[in-house]
């Protein structure tokens, strides 16, 4: 039976090679994760070894499974889901195999069997970073990542991040706003179809039209806490650089270092004021433990990231802001606000500014989005 199998599926179109993965990652009791063990132990590429259980037969696999279900308990199950046809992929699949594949994933030990993806798989054939921190960001550390991503795209590097809240939806909106040459890359924890947080969906969608976007979950799949791990890890398979921004002292961007040093990618951290909680973990990435070297090498500008990757041209992002330009007075409070939270009565003093004067400044620098108010302090907007 193996031969039959091996002998018709060479022959098999790739789109009914989608539609199997897609029916395969999408049935209850099977999954992403015993697809990856499927492309692991088969003799045959994941498209024939797809064809051969539709069929309920087994023959790929060279002995049966040492504990759990059996490959022929598999096989009937993925038979089962197939009984009835199995229609069309509701997105385009890169399998395991696939031109391009090998040169991201042929090295890895744990690679994905097939992503579901939109865009161009071209934007991987760029310079790849990822970008990433916490979703609780400083203001400062979200200004820094926007203005990295844009720096690094203008260079033709391609930025790389989960599309998370915080960090990676600035770092991403930095490279989308650039104008340069290096695509987007985003990588979901959900399916295709799904925006999480919904917040950026748009952004979401501006990945996928100027780059990609990946995920190994079948289109309508939702947001489950297991998956973002997963989902980190195909974030540091891909990148070839790995920038911490802000991390907390726990969190997804610690798990993407983890993951990423693991398959020794190397690993900078952006120096943070020590008394920023929100940067406890990326600054612990630059400290020496235990006579150990540390993790991380510190990214001080993008000049910094471009001589890891080895990008021999550094173009400059523009520093267009479409914000009007504060007047010399408005200038000085901003400028005594620096990165911090002040209140109006800290930065009157600082300044040597009236209260009620300093109160129409800020009011004004508000207006025009320099500045945001939250919790009884001011606090600085990036561009």
């Amino acid at each position: 039976m193996m031969a039959s199998c091996h002998d018709s599926a060479p022959h098999a179109d790739h789109q009914r090679h989608e539609a199997l993965v897609e029916a395969f990652v999408s049935s209850s009791g099977l999954g992403a994760s015993r697809l990856r063990s499927v492309q692991r132990h088969s003799e045959l590429s994941l498209g024939e070894t797809l064809e051969c259980l539709s069929i309920g037969d087994a023959s790929p696999f060279p002995s049966p499974r040492r504990r759990g279900e059996g490959w022929g308990q598999l096989a009937a199950r993925f038979h089962d889901v197939c009984r009835s046809g199995v229609g069309e992929a509701g997105c385009r699949w890169w399998l395991a195999g696939d031109p391009g594949w090998s040169a991201v994933f042929g090295a890895d030990d744990d690679p994905p069997a097939a992503l579901a993806y939109a865009g161009s798989l071209d934007a991987l054939l760029r310079p790849r970073v990822a970008i990433v921190g916490t979703r609780s960001a400083s203001a400062a550390g979200l200004a820094f990542a926007r203005e990295l991503g844009a720096a690094v795209s203008t260079a033709g590097v391609a930025v790389v991040s989960g599309l998370a809240r915080g960090i990676d939806g600035a770092a991403h909106r930095g490279a989308l706003g650039s104008d340069g040459e290096g695509p987007a890359v985003g990588v979901l924890g959900t399916g295709l179809g799904v925006a999480y947080p919904s917040e950026h969906r748009d952004l979401q969608a501006s990945v996928a039209a100027s780059g990609l976007v990946l995920t190994e979950y079948e289109p309508q799949r939702g947001p489950r806490p297991e998956a973002f791990p997963l989902r980190n890890r195909i974030v540091a398979q891909v990148a070839q650089v790995v920038v911490v921004v802000e991390s907390g002292a726990s969190g997804g961007s610690l798990l993407t270092v983890h993951e990423a040093t693991m398959r020794g990618r190397p690993i900078l951290a952006v120096p943070n004021n020590p008394l920023l909680r929100s940067a406890a973990g990326s600054n612990g990435l630059l400290r020496p433990l235990e006579g150990a070297p540390p993790v991380a090498m510190p990214c001080h500008d993008p000049a910094d990231v471009l001589a890891v990757l080895d990008v021999q041209t550094i173009v400059h992002a523009s520093d267009d802001d479409p914000r009007m330009e504060p007047d010399r007075r408005s200038r000085s409070v901003l400028d005594a606000l620096g990165w911090d939270a002040r209140t109006t009565s800290w930065l009157a003093a600082a300044v040597a500014m009236p209260l009620g004067e300093m109160a129409r400044v800020l009011a004004s620098l508000e207006d025009e989005g320099w500045i945001v108010h939250r919790s009884g302090r001011w606090h600085r907007r990036p561009r």
